[in-house]
């Protein structure tokens, strides 16, 4: 055999575990970049999902206001229901970017238009004759909704959040130290 040979395989030889380890350690990082990029959607869900709120409490206030009064109101409620469609909008599209449910926001659009739609149709009578049930019907439904909301909420931050370094199995706290530490001084004395 030539030397240039011998040169070349003792230099695979040694080369060929460092471009395993490197491969190992690229598809490691790949990995955690995949978990950090899908962490950065859920956080950004989880951060969008308070506008269902916003847009729920906004629109209640202004829809009680116009079922209430019997006149033009100070607020444009053609306005105000644009808005918050557009932010009912954007949750839903970053709760489908996380992978999450996006059934709140659903159940909040159908109830805002039934809510719309009922003041648009208690406006046409005098306030006299509107019914009186219609205010207080139209709250509880905001105010279930707004809790669902906010259950919801809970629950997916619960499934993103994962299991606590305590709770973690195999994971071992400050009060149940590794069976490999040594012993404190003073715990041996005691």
């Amino acid at each position: 055999m030539k030397l240039r040979i011998v040169f070349l395989l003792c230099f695979a030889t040694v080369c060929l575990p460092a471009v395993g380890w490197s491969a190992w350690i690229a598809c490691g990082a790949r990995s955690e970049w995949v978990g950090a990029t899908t962490a950065v959607r859920a956080a950004r869900a989880m951060g969008d999902a308070p506008h269902l709120v916003e847009a729920l409490s906004i629109e209640r206030g202004a829809l009680r206001e116009r079922a209430l009064a019997d006149g033009p109101v100070a607020m444009d409620l053609a306005k105000i229901a644009s808005q918050n469609d557009a932010l009912l909008n954007h949750t839903q599209r970053s709760l489908h970017a996380a992978g999450l449910s996006d059934e709140a926001v659903t159940k909040a659009r159908e109830m805002l238009g039934a809510a719309r739609a009922g003041v648009a149709e208690a406006i046409r009578l005098p306030l006299a004759k509107r019914d009186p049930k219609l205010v207080p019907a139209m709250m509880a439904q905001l105010f279930e909704r707004l809790d669902a909301v906010e259950v919801a909420m809970a629950q997916a931050e619960r499934g993103w959040a994962g299991p606590t370094p305590q709770s973690a199995p195999g994971s071992r706290s400050a009060a149940s130290p590794s069976r490999c530490a040594p012993p404190l001084a003073g715990a041996a004395a005691t």
